[in-house]
């Protein structure tokens, strides 16, 4: 049982581990895209704002609106052009981008309208990680063109992750897996040394790179174990299409989460041992209980009338002992209970020497389900008795009314199918104020109770 608890406390605290990462890592993208969507918002409203003007001839208007992008967000350069790819920048200088590689996927994407992102052709070189932000614009409500952003991503979070956990793999990266942004150190040397900006080139075997483009395209969150491997933690962006990913190998999962589940083990191997402890000292005051009740019944049954075959008590000293109480000061009321056993076989001897070992194991069975204090008698040859001193509120008679219930039903399995009991009950003093009172009234249930049907208790 422990080894399974320290189990459930190692993929707990991976759980936690996992959740305190998630929170941190998307506390920090965020930077980054808050950063992406004022520069995308911004973009479309220049865009909006361009379409009023010509190209050529609204020169000076357009360029200030460019300069302006520039100013109010994280933009370092912008530049327009016509469905040609030349144009001018802010600062009105001459821009031809039409024998760039990225041109075709600016032409097939957004040539007849939208906004979204692109990389350069010299992504990552030379130490730059920068996108490009696109957005279409009809000049003159007329001529398609594009307003065309340059966004520093990595100086969007000079601090990115800060290197407060243990990963293999870190980094905000677009659907396509193209690296936007990465831990400095190991993961961006892996990066280089493995051809640049292509997250997916960075994966280990086990790591499915179609889960993550789906949860990415999805916008869901994923956590996942990873077999052969270790962990992946994928949390999307909100507004741009990416998101940042998380790998982290066994070994270093289990680095990160030792103390924590080393305390928590601690506290568990603590509470097991206080628990064992409680079990003990409660198994140990119910067996100093049974032999302290035990050694009271058989000094009170010295001194009493005894049946040889059962060692309870007889007809005479159970109704002496039952009228003491009744007269006595310390009469509080009381319950008494008739049980008959019918349907034994007595025809042969071996049925009698069953029948006799069957009594001995009921006495003892009434004996175990009776405190000390309790009067148990063999009143005839299959009839028993039971007086319950001091049961006498509604709430004390339903308990022992169940108990008696479920006592008889407990009979009816474990005895032959010839044999089953029925009981009927009195209570002291309403249903007499004398044994003999009492044990009519009893019987008179008891009848109540046989022709009810097998098992039966009457009041």
């Amino acid at each position: 049982m422990l080894l399974d608890y320290k189990r459930d406390i190692h993929e707990k605290t991976i759980e936690a581990k996992e959740t305190e990462m998630a929170h941190v890592i998307e506390d920090e993208m965020r930077d980054i895209e808050i950063s992406l969507a004022e520069a995308s918002s911004c973009l479309v409203a220049s865009a909006d704002a361009i379409s009023q003007y010509a190209l050529t001839y609204n020169f000076n208007q357009i360029s200030h609106i460019m300069k302006n992008i520039v100013v109010t967000t994280d933009v370092t350069d912008v530049f327009v052009c016509g469905i040609d790819g030349i144009g001018y920048d802010k600062d009105g200088r001459d821009v031809s981008i039409g024998d760039k590689p990225y041109f075709e996927e600016l032409l097939s994407e957004y040539s007849h309208g939208g906004t979204g992102m692109i990389l350069p052709d010299d992504y990552g070189e030379d130490g730059k990680q920068e996108t490009l932000l696109v957005s279409h614009v009809s000049f003159n409500k007329k001529e398609d063109g594009f307003i065309v952003a340059t966004m520093p991503v990595l100086a969007l979070s000079d601090s990115l992750f800060m290197d407060r956990f243990m990963a293999d793999r870190v980094a905000v990266i677009t659907i396509d897996g193209v690296i936007l942004a990465s831990t400095r150190g190991q993961m961006s040397e892996g990066a280089e040394s493995e051809g640049g900006n292509s997250f997916w080139k960075l994966l280990p075997p086990e790591v499915s790179k179609d889960t993550i483009k789906l949860n990415l395209s999805q916008k869901s969150h994923y956590t996942a174990k990873v077999d052969g491997y270790g962990y992946i933690l994928v949390l999307p962006m909100r507004t741009a299409t990416g998101g940042a990913v998380i790998l982290i190998r066994e070994d270093q999962m289990d680095l990160m989460t030792a103390k924590d589940e080393s305390g928590l083990w601690e506290f568990a191997v603590k509470i097991a041992i206080l628990t064992a402890s409680y079990l003990i000292m409660v198994l140990l005051a119910h067996i100093i209980s049974d032999y302290v009740e035990n050694k009271l019944r058989e000094k009170r049954l010295a001194q009493k009338e005894t049946d040889p075959e059962t060692g309870l008590l007889t007809k005479n000293s159970s109704g002496e002992e039952i009228q003491g109480y009744i007269n006595s000061q310390e009469n509080t009321g009381g319950l008494l209970f008739l049980i008959e056993i019918e349907g034994v076989k007595q025809k042969t001897d071996i049925d009698k020497t069953i029948l006799a070992a069957r009594r001995k194991a009921f006495a003892k069975m009434l004996l175990a389900n009776f405190r000390a204090s309790d009067i148990v008698a063999r009143i005839d040859k299959d009839k028993y008795l039971v007086f319950l001193k001091g049961v006498h509120d509604d709430k004390g008679v339903r308990k022992q009314m169940d108990e008696m219930q479920m006592f008889l039903h407990d009979l009816l399995v474990d005895t032959s199918e010839e044999a089953f009991a029925h009981a009927g009950a009195a209570l002291c003093p309403e249903n007499g104020r004398s044994v003999t009172e009492l044990i009519s009234s009893a019987e008179q249930a008891l009848k109540r109770s046989m022709e009810a049907g097998t098992g039966k208790l009457s009041f």
